[in-house]
This record gives C-alpha cells, structure tokens and sequence, in this order.
C-alpha cells in the first residue's frame, strides 16, 4: 500500500503569529535546565510577571526602558508603571512582544535558535534577547535599557550562596554566577546545581554594569533616572535571597530609533553535563559545542559576534516552515510555534574525552531528559512520541538517542529478555535500569523496533541494525510468543486489560519491523520467518479487533473504543500490513466529541492524551476529521490555566493530570508522512 496525504507532507513544522495568547509562552528554551517561559494567563502579560522556569518558579530575570526620565518594567514584577502589549507573536525560534512605552514603541524578541543540522550551535546552551525601538512622534526621546538576573536559575534553595565574576572579552563584556559550592550532577526540584550561568552584551561605548549589586539598590538607581552603573563588581559572597544581581544598562541617548539592536546573550553551562555508566566503567561526557571552542571567553565571544548570522537563519528557519504550514489551519500554527523548541531544548547532545584530554566527534550520544513528569533518561515512549519531528529535521540524531538505549541492554549489566522503558530515573546521571519491567515489555518491544527501523530507513545508516541485530531479534522474539494476546501487560497509557487491541498491533508491528531489519541486513531466512509472522498475527487481529464496524479497544468488547494511534506506526515504515479497510473504519464522527477532545480510550474516559490525539490525526484521510482533532488540541494549550503543555488532560474541563511541559506535545502530522 502507498500512503498518499501530500497536504500532511505540506503541513506539519508549521508556525505562525499566536492567534491568542496560549497558556504559556516559551521564552529561551536551550537545553533540560535551561527553559524559560512566561504565564500567558497574567493579567498584564509579560510586565507583571516573572519569566519562569518550566516547574513555575521563578528565573529571576527583569528587564525595563525607560523613556524621558520615565520607567517603564516590562519583564518582572517589581514596578507598577508598565508598558502597553500591542501584541505577541509566536513562531518556531522566537517569542516577540510589541510594546508602547509613552512616545516609544519597541519589541522585545526572545531568540532560541534552532539548527539541528549542526550539532555545534545546536547544543550551545545560550540564547538572545534582542529590543528594537523606534519614536511614534518622529521626534527624538531619552530611551535607555535596563536588564538583569538573580542567581534562581542556579538553585532551588534560595539560600544557597553564589559568587559571581564580570570579565572583559575582544568583543564583549559577560558576568558569571554559580553556586559556591557546585555539586555535580546532582538534581534537587529539576533545577540542576553544578551550572554556571552567563549574562553576556556586546562591547558598546553606551553601555554600562554591575555585578553583585543589591537587586534593590541597582533597580531603584534606574528607576529613579541616576547615573550609569558603576562598572563595578562587588567581591562579597551572599547567598541567592539576599538578591545580588547580574546588571547592564544601555543608554541610547535621545534617537528616533535604534540604529541597531540592543543584543543581551543568556546561557546556563555544565561540564561535564552526563554521567554515563557503561560496561565496567563510568564515562563523564562533555556538550557537543565543547568540540569547537578551548575556553568559554571564545564561546561567548563567537556567540555574540554571530547574532546577526543566527537571527537571520532563525527568521528564515521560520519563514520555511510559516509557509509549508498554512496548508492546515491558524491552530495547527500555533501549536508548532510552541512546541518545536521543547523537543530540541529536552536533549543534550554529548561525547567523551580521550585519555589525552581531546574530545571524540565520533562518538556523539544524545540524552533526553523526561521534562515535565519525572527524571528519567531516555524514556523509550517519550523518544517514541517526538521521534517524527527529529527524523525530519535530522535523522541522524534519532540513531545518537537510541544508541545508549541499545548499547546498554546488550551489554552484561542487563539481563531482561525484552527491552527497557528508560536508562534510569536520576538524569543527568545515566544509570541504566535493569528493574523488573516485565509489564512494559510490549510496549518497549515494539517501540525500539519500530525507531530503530524508522532511523535506519530515514537516515540511510543501517549500522544500529547491523550492531545490534541481535538483540532486535530477541526482542522480536519476545514479541511473537506474546503479542496476539496481550495479558499482564500494560500500555504506555496504564492500560492493563487483557486482550488490549492497540497494544496487540504495536508489538504486530514490531514484528513486521524486524522482517524489514532482516531483509536490509541480509538474513533472508528470518526476514521470511517475521514478515509471515507479521502477516499471520495481523489477519488474526482483524478477526479478534474488529466488532459493530470499529476497532474496539478490548478484543470482542463493542462497548468500548479508542484512537487506535499505533496504526501511526504503519505509515512512518510505509507497511504494507495494513489494510485499507482498517484505516477507514474509525467511531470518531458518530461520537460528540468534549471541548478538549476524544478520549485517548474509553476505557480511560477521563483522559485525553495529545500527542497520541495528534499521532491518530496523522492517519486520518478526512481533512475535516484531522483538522478537528488538532483544533481541539489547539484549544486546551490555549486555555488559561497557568499550565504548560500538559501531555494529558481532563477532555471536558481541560484540567491538567501528567506531562506539564512535556516536548511530546509537539504535533506529529506531517512527520508522519515523511517516508512517502
């Protein structure tokens, strides 16, 4: 069977400017403790409120103008007098808000480039905030800039003490914080305490610091219309509550315009980043970007020199994917725009060190944290759900994140038959997991086939399958005494019925995975053996599946039905196990579907789960069909709940349950024809 659903191709890494404020916005999202965000649902958006990090607390980070001697804060909660939001826009790699101060209008951009082709800048753990201002009146106005940050984003406990450094560079002027005493690798709240975090802006004759200053004094000096910062660094450690603060001031002078943008470059670094447990040894791995530059001077140094070069690929990067999207709708948009930067800004892209101290490209591992619900590492139905949108961006990544999966279950420290959910659930330590997983091991089974297939036929780099043919086998082995009839096992959703109908064809389509692992490695013999398994156990499915003219969620159970989301699978492998029929027969238009969207099972009727809602989309051959089932996610992220991205939610009231901030929420559907 040959998938044909060009306008899918045409519509999925699609952006656009946020038809209405979401629930949250993201701001620099960069790596899994570098992410920043707004709450869209503050009255006074962005001015009355703190960027926050992904758990709501607090980042610290406060910016203002001020305009004829008058201040204006429009990022943090300090001061009263804001300026008026004209508007927001939201699209793949920034988040822009307009503003009118007075006489004044200026936008403020928060960048998080994107360039997964390029593992350099694509791990640099850094972003741009850059302000353009221009006069209403044509006439000249005072404009000056004020920013600065506390030391929150270096620890949970605020009264941990930081101690803090301003250095001057060729092209630039950084101040660094860090706890004074670091513990490496060690998380406490998702907030990691071994990073230093950097406030860097380009050397400019305007501008003027301070490091270590009282948040207090410094912010009410501005307010206040004094004199410049002192370009002072105050030497006396303190602890993160007692407010010391990382400043610059820009002062433009009186302008009808800024001839150039005022450029403030965040980052937040750890070196080592992982620690990873192999066979017999513990490996500490470094960034990818760590490849390309000695010292962090260079790094901040071609970080700022480059801004012009990455905001110009970042707006095209945008304009590409704006384009391709208008084939589906606003809401599809939206969600794209939203969503892309936490797929990316989950994983750290990492390799080791030779004994010399030298740092090996050739062996590039990627770890991905389980934001949003736990620590885990790797966590296999997580890669699963993102893995569209890192095939089509760059394939070759999907092979980096399934590598150390693969590498330790065939390795002596795992002795399960069937395949792991993750690596362990203390991230950035990678620990593996050899636990007692025996009622995920369908779910597993089936996944890592199916990535593992997918990267290869994508990529064109067969070599995971040639390395680990193997143990793919003995998982696909696993998967043919059990599978058909599914009993003690549970779905990556906590379903545990027997006989569970979804679950039966992931791991039918496992089987069929391997036949095609088998073909492209030259095994004839057991590529015969599993496509006719494949085939067997499928026809078998239809017969038990299939009742009252639907895919019921329980074999032989025509009361219940859910969205049969693994079908996806079929058509990223282009399967030709599929029928037509299946495909078609769905209960989706003969049920009143609540605001927020079908139930993933009825089984489970209380819960919607997007990104499997957005994996069925990607199988449907309605337009008008697939395009209500993205709206209805559209609506719950545009809900105003002070919640990001919630993975699962309540379908009537859209009340978060799991997954806040989870980057599976990125949608699936064009992704998912990528192989056609």
């Amino acid at each position: 069977m040959h998938w044909t659903i060009r306008s899918l191709v045409l519509a999925l890494l699609a952006g656009l400017a946020a038809s209405q404020l979401l629930s949250e916005l993201p701001l620099i999202i960069k790596s899994p403790y570098m992410q920043y965000w707004i709450d869209a649902s503050h009255v006074s958006l962005p001015t009355g409120a703190w960027p926050l990090f992904w758990t709501r607390r607090s980042v610290g980070w406060t910016s203002y103008i001020q305009v004829d001697n008058t201040s204006y804060q429009w990022s943090g909660e300090y001061l009263t007098t804001r300026p008026n939001l004209t508007a927001t826009t939201v699209t793949p790699t920034r988040t822009i808000f307009s503003f009118v101060a007075g006489p004044i209008a200026f936008n403020a951009t928060y960048l998080s480039p994107l360039d997964p082709t390029d593992l350099v800048r694509q791990s640099l753990p850094f972003g741009y905030l850059y302000l353009d201002a221009w006069s209403l009146d044509g006439k000249p106005h005072a404009i000056r800039f004020y920013f600065d940050i506390t030391g929150e984003p270096l620890s949970i406990d605020a009264f941990d003490p930081v101690q803090w450094n301003t250095t001057q560079i060729e092209n630039a002027l950084y101040h660094s914080m860090h706890l004074t005493s670091k513990q490496s690798m060690t998380e406490d709240s998702d907030i990691v305490k071994d990073s230093t975090l950097y406030f860097a802006m380009e050397n400019r004759p305007d501008m003027t610091w301070q490091s270590g200053g009282n948040q207090d004094d410094v912010r009410n000096k501005f307010v206040a219309g004094g004199s410049p910062l002192p370009d002072t660094v105050d030497p006396t450690p303190r602890t993160i509550i007692n407010w010391p603060v990382l400043s610059f001031l820009v002062d433009l002078g009186n302008t009808t315009q800024t001839s150039k943008s005022v450029c403030l470059v965040t980052g937040l670094v750890r070196d080592p980043v992982i620690q990873y447990t192999t066979s017999g040894s513990i490996q500490v791995r470094s960034s990818y970007y760590w490849s390309a530059y000695n010292t962090i001077d260079d790094i901040i140094q071609d970080v700022i020199a480059k801004f012009d070069d990455v905001r110009s690929k970042a707006i095209d990067f945008d304009n590409t994917i704006l384009s391709d999207g208008g084939a589906i709708s606003s809401e599809y948009n939206d969600l794209i725009s939203i969503s892309l930067r936490m797929v990316f800004g989950a994983m750290d892209i990492t390799i080791p060190k030779f004994g010399d101290g030298t740092l090996d490209t050739s062996d590039v591992k990627i770890f991905m944290k389980d934001i949003g619900s736990s620590s885990r590492v790797n966590p296999v139905e997580v890669i699963y759900a993102a893995l569209p949108a890192i095939l089509y961006f760059n394939s070759t990544l999907a092979g980096s994140l399934l590598e150390p999966l693969l590498e330790y279950q065939n390795s002596s420290n795992y002795k399960n038959a069937y395949a792991a959910p993750d690596l362990g659930i203390a991230y950035p330590k990678v620990l593996g997991n050899s636990s007692d997983t025996t009622e995920l091991a369908l779910e597993n089974c089936g996944n890592m086939l199916i990535m593992t297939l997918a990267h290869a036929l994508k990529s064109g780099d067969g070599s995971l399958l040639y390395r680990y043919y193997n143990l793919l086998k003995e998982w696909a082995d696993y998967l043919e005494k059990n599978t058909l009839h599914p009993a003690g096992y549970v779905s990556a959703d906590g379903e545990n019925n027997p006989n569970l109908s979804n679950l039966a064809l992931k791991g039918i389509l496992g089987i069929d995975a391997m036949g095609k692992i088998s073909n492209v490695t030259g095994n004839s013999a057991d590529a015969s053996h599993y496509e006719s398994q494949a085939k067997d156990y499928y026809n078998q499915w239809e017969i038990l599946a299939v009742a009252s003219g639907h895919i019921t969620s329980v074999y032989g159970d025509v009361s219940n039905w859910g969205l049969v989301y693994n079908l996806y699978a079929a058509k990223l492998l282009d399967s030709n196990l599929i029928s037509d029929q299946i495909l078609s027969i769905h209960v989706l238009t003969s049920v009143v579907a609540p605001k927020f969207g079908f139930p993933y099972d009825t089984n489970d009727a209380g819960k919607v789960k997007s990104h499997w809602t957005m994996f069925t989309a990607a199988t449907l051959s309605d337009p008008s069909l697939r395009d209500s089932l993205i709206r209805m996610v559209w609506q719950r992220a545009s809900l105003n709940d002070s919640v990001a991205f919630p993975t699962t939610y309540d379908p009537t009231t859209g009340s978060a349950i799991t997954g806040v901030a989870r980057h599976v929420y990125y949608i699936s559907t064009k992704v998912s024809c990528l192989f056609i």
